[in-house]
């Protein structure tokens, strides 16, 4: 059943007025009144059967409001490291499925220049595709790119931040998460090549835990992952 995401102001009245692009892609569909479709708006999921189509405008009525439970009871914000090519759009989507709350793309000593607006706005839209497809109540997002020293200091706003490090050799991504309790967690990933140890050393002024990922050497678009598992199968998310 086709997902949409919505703002609270949408709902009024017993209907979801369901605007703009995602009212043009029901066309697309050929979506019509009768037919069902879902609505999130962060807090809630609405079950709707669709009233009136337009071009700009469709109205759904609601049949059945529930609340979203598909979201994880920990705010993850992933700070990746930006890589080469296509492989920021896999992280990205696959992120979104395990679970992320927020993806802040880190332009560091070995990652590809930062790509202009029209790749962040793509990489939006990925992520749109990816909550709708998993069944998220809120679309994740995605920040500007940012320098290293611009990211360290968002760490700050956070309960716990850990970074991922090859050279890391005694503390382990299962021992730091097992220990986890905050309700935000920052997840630092660098891109190919990894951090250099001038990167490490920032990190650590900030109270960055370092951990390793195993004696294996995961690739960028992979290492995020494998923390993400991690982190939530000790929350109890899968």
């Amino acid at each position: 059943m086709p997902r949409f995401f919505i703002d609270k102001k949408q709902v009024t009245n017993g209907q979801i007025r369901i605007l703009g692009g995602d009212a043009k892609h029901i066309g697309v569909l050929r979506m019509n009144p009768g037919d069902a479709i879902t609505a999130a708006d962060g807090g809630h999921v609405y079950s709707c059967l669709i009233g009136s189509v337009r071009k700009d405008e469709v109205v759904a009525n609601i049949v059945e409001t529930t609340a979203v439970d598909t979201e994880p009871g920990v705010a993850v914000t992933l700070f990746q490291g930006i890589p080469k090519a296509a492989k920021m759009e896999i992280i990205i989507q696959k992120a979104v499925e395990l679970g992320v709350r927020e993806i802040v793309p880190v332009v560091t000593e070995r990652s590809i220049p930062a790509p202009g607006g029209n790749k962040v706005e793509r990489w939006c839209k990925i992520s749109e595709a990816a909550a709708k497809q998993s069944n998220r109540g809120i679309v994740p997002r995605i920040g500007a790119p940012v320098n290293l020293e611009r990211a360290a200091r968002m760490f700050e706003g956070l309960d716990e931040c850990y970074v991922a490090w090859e050279l890391e050799k005694e503390i382990s991504a299962s021992a730091v998460f097992s220990a986890s309790r905050g309700k935000t967690v920052g997840i630092v990933i660098g891109p190919e090549g990894g951090f250099s140890n001038e990167e490490i050393s920032t990190l650590r002024q900030y109270k960055i835990v370092t951990f390793s990922l195993g004696r294996r050497i995961l690739r960028a678009e992979t290492a995020g992952f494998a923390a993400l598992i991690c982190l939530m199968m000790h929350r109890g998310e899968f």
